[in-house]
């Protein structure tokens, strides 16, 4: 048998530990372990909280995006809700003054003696003399007050904006004033009937109604007359005639100042609105759309009365 080699070389020496063997210089300690620091809470979930914060982050914004109105680059804090219509009440008219009756002298009376005649051209009296009533004035019908159809609303500026891929926020749907658009055919837009399958937004008309335009707003989230929550077929052809029959502007080079879109964003199905007005309601009557073009087109305190 070959002798088993010496359990220690140069330099070595071996220490048994239990059935292990550990080799260690000669000469030199062991160096003690270091205590090693635990990492803190934030430290061991550092990946996720910041992986859970990043996801709630992108909901959030989702959720924004998604709300009405955003993918069409507008926003609206709050919705309107019907308000009450103001009176005009009229002046009364100026009474007609009666007309004074003239005096009428009295006759007088010549005593006749008994069996006497009478003179010849004179006449006796045969009674006492009666005079006759005064002429009364008649009355006058006081009309009723015309309605001032409608109720104000709060302004919220007309900054013009030309970056076409803002969205315009709104303090309340659908707006009476506000930022709006200033590019060509993005704002103003065309005076017309918009069809029922695209939504105008606030950017475009808003700048019409600073020029003295009346908006018909109508609902129709399907894109289709008649389906869902969308108008119907007849109610867009009362749409029609009101935009037939709309009362002529002040500008010559735009008679009709009147505007029929499609708008979701509101509380009612219809909605007749110009500068700081509004008129809500959830069926649309074509003598009511008439009579608040009537007063409200080009209306005095509109900013930028008269032009196209």
């Amino acid at each position: 048998m070959r002798p088993e080699p010496a359990s220690s070389t140069k330099g070595e020496a071996a220490r048994s530990t239990g059935s292990s063997t550990e080799a260690v210089r000669p000469g030199r300690p062991a160096r003690p372990r270091r205590a090693v620091a635990q990492p803190g809470i934030l430290e061991r979930y550092r990946t996720l909280i910041f992986g859970g914060a990043a996801v709630v982050g992108v909901v959030i914004v989702a959720w924004l995006f998604l709300q009405p109105g955003v993918q069409a680059g507008y926003i609206c804090d709050t919705e309107l809700t019907p308000g009450p219509s103001e009176s005009l009440t009229p002046l009364p008219p100026t009474p007609t003054p009666s007309p004074t009756p003239s005096a009428t002298p009295t006759p007088s009376i010549t005593a006749v003696p008994s069996g006497s005649v009478a003179p010849t051209g004179s006449t006796a009296p045969t009674g006492s003399a009666t005079p006759a009533p005064s002429p009364t004035a008649s009355a006058t019908a006081v009309p009723d007050p015309t309605p001032r159809l409608g109720f104000s609303t709060g302004l919220l500026g007309r900054n013009h904006v030309r970056d076409l891929n803002a969205v315009l926020e709104y303090a309340f749907c659908p707006p009476t004033s506000g930022d709006h658009f200033n590019v060509t055919n993005r704002g103003p837009i065309r005076a017309a009937v918009y069809p029922a399958n695209e939504e105008q937004i606030p950017g475009g008309w808003l700048h019409n109604m600073e020029h003295g335009y009346v908006v018909a707003l109508y609902r129709c989230p399907s894109g289709v007359l008649g389906q869902g929550d969308c108008i119907s077929q007849a109610e867009m052809n009362q749409l029609q005639a009101f935009f037939d029959q709309a009362p002529e502007s002040i500008n010559p080079s735009s008679p009709t100042k009147l505007i029929v879109a499609r708008f979701d964003t509101m509380d009612t199905r219809f909605a007749l609105i110009a500068w700081g007005r509004a008129y809500l309601n959830d069926e649309f009557d074509l003598d009511t759309a008439l009579l608040f073009a009537q007063q409200w087109t080009d209306f005095p305190a509109v900013p930028e009365r008269g032009l196209c």
